[in-house]
């Protein structure tokens, strides 16, 4: 039933021009994103897998059982935005003390395996534990996880890959030998799909040589195994190793792993992916003279080195190239992603690696500033687009130095910008939206999520989807079937302080619905329910109320208006 405020207000017939509409559903994706969780407190550092049917899985830490108390929580949201698990997120963890850096690994069957650092037997002895979620967002292992590593000393950084068999892979830097020259180690554990335990209880030894080795980083091999590649101070200097463990936990390769590197410049590892042959791709900052490069490696199943015993320089421009990521080019090379400081503010820079020859395939001398800004851009994140090229997306202070939005930008495999100069805007609410996570829609986009502070008070996680032509929902432009003859005009007045409306054109009677919502998706009013109109021009009214009759206050609307198989929609700002 119409509301009476609406009585006098709709489907009045006026001579009001035309233009293009698009089509956004009831779920679609708000702009500035989809509310993940907003519970009380803190929800921090988003990380995302594909669910495989176009939406994500993302995982975050959560404070909402107390300031500083967190826990680990888990939603999954469809292609469509509408979040498929509980309000708020489901709980894969909530054990006493505090779990932290959650890392997370497709199951395969629209679930993931997550791992993180978990400190309920004691802040001073963090442990490894796991859970594997279902599509439907069920715990299927222990309750509060699956312990991967519970030794009395301190298992730290868990990395994970996907053993290709519903469970997983994990490896951790370990306290157990933390005594004369042997120092932090690095250990691994495999789960299955049920969640047992696979290799020696609490772990096998990956790597424990002389001194530290830290940070694991890991990947898939395709056959049931990973390489996992580390920080090593064995010879007195930080430089990468790498070692490829079977499906069993054995070592394929030289006893505490092969280097990766012949320089003798510090190096920090960074990333690693799968290279498509059963080998991976590592990348690292490496300490030159004065200031940090990016240097990347290809080793193949063998544990041969593939891009020379230097390996490849991906950058090394002047000042800082920093925090570099990468992702597999389809073509055993890679595209990276990077910080960079060489015009005395950071900016987005990228380059693609040949994978026979580790030579350099855009613009040998610079790479590609992927953004370059006013403001600093920072924490690039980088997924293939499935066509040899990628999606990068990073928080960004254009705007403003003192909080950042969320970007993102599309190269083609040569390299080539396919968005806006810069990138396009994914998120520019209030306060700060940083450190985006982003996977793959399926259909050469990316859904993104990150920490987002617009409320004030603290972090909530938001969530947004970019097609594969930068458009972030909700779009303008057709949807959908097209709809020839059908048109929904601008509104006007725009902004508007009593009411407004948008023309509708019809070339044929219809069946139209008309309902104003709000940037999250929830129903302000509805104007209109399955009302027949004749062919013509309509003016539909909004009186700038919501269904108590309450005037509604200032912000962004959008009016969305069904008229048969299509629909439309035009934004609205009231402005009190």
């Amino acid at each position: 039933m119409v509301s009476r405020h609406l009585a006098r207000l709709l489907l009045l017939l006026a001579p009001l021009g035309a233009g293009s509409f698009t089509l956004p559903a009831h779920a679609q994706w708000p702009a500035d994103g989809r509310a993940v969780c907003t519970a009380a407190n803190d929800q921090l550092r988003p990380v995302t897998c594909a669910d495989g049917s176009g939406g994500a899985i993302i995982v975050w830490v959560d404070s909402r059982g107390g300031p500083y108390t967190f826990d680990i929580y888990a939603q999954r949201v469809n292609k469509a935005g509408t979040p498929m698990w509980a309000p708020g997120g489901v709980p894969l963890c909530t054990a006493s003390g505090n779990q932290q850096l959650p890392v997370i690994a497709s199951d395969g069957a629209g679930g993931a395996i997550v791992a993180w650092e978990d400190n309920r037997a004691g802040a001073t002895a963090p442990d490894i534990y796991a859970q594997r979620l279902n599509s439907n967002g069920g715990a299927q292992w222990t309750p509060d996880g699956v312990a991967v590593c519970s030794r009395a000393d301190e298992q730290i950084t868990p990395a994970i890959a996907a053993d290709g068999s519903g469970g997983a892979i994990i490896a951790w830097a370990d306290y157990r030998h933390l005594s004369g020259d042997s120092l932090i180690d690095i250990y691994g554990q495999r789960v299955n799909a049920s969640g047992q335990v696979q290799w020696t209880k609490d772990g096998v030894p990956v790597c424990t040589a002389l001194e530290d080795q830290s940070d694991p980083v890991a990947a898939s091999d395709g056959a049931g195994g990973a390489i996992i590649a580390w920080n090593d101070n064995r010879n007195f200097l930080f430089n990468i190793h790498a070692q490829r463990v079977d499906g069993t936990g054995a070592g394929v390769w030289t006893t505490d792993g092969i280097s990766l590197s012949s320089s003798m410049g510090d190096e920090v590892i960074s990333a690693i992916v799968p290279d498509g042959s059963g080998g991976a791709v590592v990348v690292w900052e490496e300490l030159g003279d004065f200031d940090f490069d990016i240097y990347a490696q290809r080793v193949n199943p063998n544990g041969s080195l593939q891009w020379g015993a230097g390996a490849a320089a991906v950058c090394t421009a002047s000042l800082d190239q920093l925090v570099p990521v990468v992702a597999p080019d389809g073509s055993g090379g890679a595209i990276f992603a990077w910080e960079d400081s060489r015009d005395s503010q950071n900016d987005i820079y990228a380059q693609r690696i040949n994978g026979s020859s580790g030579s350099k395939s855009w613009n040998p001398q610079t790479g590609v500033a992927v953004c370059a800004a006013l403001g600093d851009q920072d924490r690039p994140r980088l997924i293939s687009d499935g066509s040899g090229g990628a999606i990068i997306a990073w928080h960004d202070y254009r705007s403003s130095t003192a909080n950042a939005d969320v970007y993102a930008q599309r190269l083609s495999s040569s390299g080539a910008a396919q968005w806006a100069s810069n990138g396009n805007a994914v998120c520019t609410a209030g306060s700060d939206q940083i450190l985006p996570s982003v996977v793959t829609d399926g259909a050469g986009g990316g859904i993104l999520a990150w920490a987002d502070g617009r409320s004030g008070t603290s972090s909530d996680v938001y969530a947004q989807r970019v097609t594969s032509a930068g458009a972030v929902a909700p779009t303008v432009g057709v949807s959908g079937p097209t709809a020839p003859g059908i048109r929904l005009s601008s509104p006007w007045p725009n902004p508007a302080r009593e009411g407004t409306a948008v023309g509708l054109t019809l070339p044929a009677r219809q069946t139209v619905s008309a309902a104003v919502f709000d940037m999250e998706g929830r129903l302000v009013r509805s104007l209109s329910r399955d009302q027949e109109l004749p062919a013509g021009v309509h003016s539909l009214r909004w009186d700038g109320r919501g269904e108590r009759g309450e005037l509604v206050s200032s912000g962004v609307y959008l009016l969305s208006v069904r008229a048969g198989v299509f629909a439309g929609s035009s934004k609205v700002i009231v402005a009190r």
